[in-house]
């Protein structure tokens, strides 16, 4: 039987490469892969197909998909972390625990009206 737990790091916005986003995922998925501890946890990187690889080898791949969207299976996932406060790939509909990583909420600063901002950070 299985007890180990399934954690999915979200490096979707690794999608381009010269942006803070791509290095803040590579760095941080990094940093996991070297302490999850193996007999404990499973750690699955999300990513587009172009970024298959970018954590090596040793480790395990979801591809992105479009659909992912609308729909994405998260029955066997007991911990996703989300890298951007933005993404259109989040689980929805399930009792696995989000880690969530807010970059800025700059929203609240720029000169948009009351129902924009609450609208975003509502999301």
């Amino acid at each position: 039987m299985n007890n180990k737990k399934h954690i999915v790091f979200d490096a979707e916005r690794m999608k381009y490469a010269n942006t803070g986003l791509y290095h803040y995922c590579k760095q941080l998925g990094m940093a996991l892969k070297n302490v999850i501890k193996k007999n404990e946890e499973i750690l699955l990187f999300y990513v587009r197909e172009k970024n298959s690889g970018e954590f090596g080898n040793d480790v395990a791949y979801n591809i992105q998909k479009g659909v992912d969207k609308f729909y994405m299976p998260t029955n066997k996932i007991d911990v996703w972390h989300c890298t951007y406060q933005a993404s259109n790939y989040f689980p929805k509909n399930t009792k696995a625990k989000i880690v969530f990583t807010i970059h800025d909420l700059n929203i609240i600063h720029e000169q948009k009206s009351e129902k924009k901002i609450q609208k975003e950070l509502k999301k």
